[in-house]
């Protein structure tokens, strides 16, 4: 069995933070997981991480900070090839433009999440992009 790096730990560290609504600990230990992931090139853990603080941001309604973490997660994607992963991405960033109200950025990133292939699982993104076109609409 592979032993967990210090990356994965801080993570696991603030996945159980997050799920008890400990979110100032969760976040400052993502934070510190994404940072000790981006020195160590793990980049599973860091992206995993991103999304996370993007996900706090969104629970507390700051859908400003929610979208720069899906943005900065995105830019790490882009030409990787996970178009899984892009997917769930765009998708919340999607999520967030109409949030904010701008219905414009929606559509552009709406017609990314349309033009990258469904992935591994065709029902779920089809599901989400009737649900985001909904959103925009």
């Amino acid at each position: 069995m592979k032993e967990k790096t210090e990356a994965e730990v801080l993570k696991m560290r603030a996945d159980s933070c997050y799920e008890q609504g400990n979110f100032p600990l969760a976040m400052t230990l993502y934070v510190k997981g994404m940072e000790v992931a981006d020195g160590g090139n793990d980049y599973n853990t860091k992206l995993a991480c991103i999304g996370n603080i993007a996900n706090i941001f969104e629970s507390i309604g700051d859908y400003e900070s929610n979208l720069f973490y899906l943005l900065k997660g995105y830019r790490m994607l882009k030409g990787k090839g996970d178009v899984d992963m892009t997917n769930r991405y765009l998708a919340n960033i999607v999520s967030a433009y109409c949030r904010l109200g701008d219905t414009k950025k929606a559509r552009h990133y709406y017609g990314l999440v349309g033009r990258s292939g469904s992935g591994k699982n065709p029902t779920e993104h089809t599901y989400f992009m009737m649900y985001n076109l909904a959103r925009i609409m």
